[in-house]
């Protein structure tokens, strides 16, 4: 089977196979439009694509995004899998099977870990797991009566010549515990992706936030505000643009918000965020924990935990600060890489999915789930 990386000369190829392919089995698609930061008639753009060819024409086609997760001090390099697709009239000839196990490998020695969207059974097979976590809250006209807003917000839907506020968007936006690295350049482009629209909020003259809400302004999808402004502009937003309700998707990092909308909200639904698989599980392991116990005081303890056709690794946390590394100590608990994914990062507690051997038990559900998180508008 020829597997190609494809290039700038491809682009226009490719943005037809992919709007012929997602239009037929969805609504119309217009890639460079939904998702303006991947597709770009740019050698790098479009390295970032791996295709099976027939005769010259694309029969099967896979994209891996490179980012880079800040985690509290630590990051990690991720691959975001996207474009998986197949013509209609080449199904069921292997061709995606062989591609993205191509992929899989291929990012296996290059990135901490990777992560797709899709229906979980599909990927199970290539060693992902649905899993992570991911707060939704549900608000409405009859919850914001018992809010009482301390100062009127105007606000704007950010469109590209507003380039004088991005640095403002994006020190909010870094300001995160959690967050994919962005910079000036790509800002709008990633803000305005699947079609969704960024508004920014005012007091006064000083932008004091900014949201990410889709194109019926049913869903936030990203919120990055200052202090004390969260409940404010939530009331700003359904008020000025008379939202009867909205669901507004958190990190679970961002505590801080968390906190206010508990007290607003109508009602709250923990969900996983994706399909996740990891390939330096010291690492990522190290990087939630540490960034947990920033926010958290978690019962200390230790604990030797073998993945399957991986390593046995050591878990530490001691004095507010973790460790994980290999070792070839007798293992507490041996799990396959999916069931260990679930335990680690939910979104449900550690003991809704396995038995927990019982002196492992009170470490592990301090522990877990650990917050993995990756946002909508981040997604390939």
């Amino acid at each position: 089977m020829n597997i190609v990386q494809l290039g700038k000369e491809d682009y226009r190829d490719t943005i037809d196979f992919l709007n012929m392919v997602f239009s037929m089995t969805d609504e119309p698609h217009d890639f460079p439009n939904l998702l303006p930061t991947y597709y770009k008639e740019t050698q790098n753009h479009m390295n970032c694509h791996y295709a099976v060819k027939q005769e010259g024409k694309i029969k099967s086609l896979v994209g891996i995004y490179p980012c880079t997760m800040k985690i509290g001090e630590s990051l990690l390099h991720v691959a975001r899998i996207g474009a998986v697709s197949t013509h209609p009239y080449s199904q069921k000839q292997g061709l995606m099977r062989s591609l993205l196990s191509y992929c899989v490998n291929k990012v296996k020695q290059e990135y901490d870990l990777a992560v797709l969207g899709g229906l979980r059974h599909r990927y199970l097979h290539f060693g992902f797991e649905k899993c992570g976590t991911e707060y939704i809250y549900k608000i409405n006209q009859h919850n914001l009566r018992y809010y009482q807003p301390s100062a009127p917000l105007s606000s704007t839907i950010y469109v590209e010549k507003y380039k004088e506020v991005t640095a403002a968007l994006l020190t909010l936006h870094n300001s995160s515990h959690l967050h994919v690295q962005r910079d000036l350049t790509n800002f709008f482009d990633i803000c305005r992706s699947w079609n969704h629209k960024p508004y920014i909020f005012y007091d006064k003259n000083e932008v004091c936030g900014y949201l990410v809400a889709d194109k019926n302004m049913t869903h936030i999808y990203e919120f990055n505000v200052k202090e004390d402004y969260e409940g404010d502009i939530i009331y700003s937003f359904m008020n000025q643009y008379q939202l009867e309700e909205v669901s507004i998707h958190i990190n679970p990092f961002n505590s801080q918000v968390t906190k206010l909308l508990t007290t607003i909200a109508e009602d709250v639904q923990i969900e996983n965020t994706a399909n996740w698989q990891l390939f330096q599980w010291e690492k990522v392991l190290q990087a939630l924990l540490t960034a947990k116990l920033s926010k958290h005081r978690l019962l200390e303890g230790e604990i030797v935990l073998h993945i399957h056709n991986y390593n046995t690794i050591k878990i530490i946390v001691k004095n507010q600060t973790a460790s994980c590394h290999q070792t070839d100590e007798k293992p507490n608990i041996s799990l396959d890489s999916a069931t260990a994914m679930k335990v680690l990062f939910g979104p449900t507690s550690p003991d809704s999915i396995i038995e927990i051997p019982c002196h492992i038990t009170h470490c592990l559900q301090s522990w877990c789930p650990l917050p993995l998180y990756m946002g909508t508008q981040d997604f390939a």
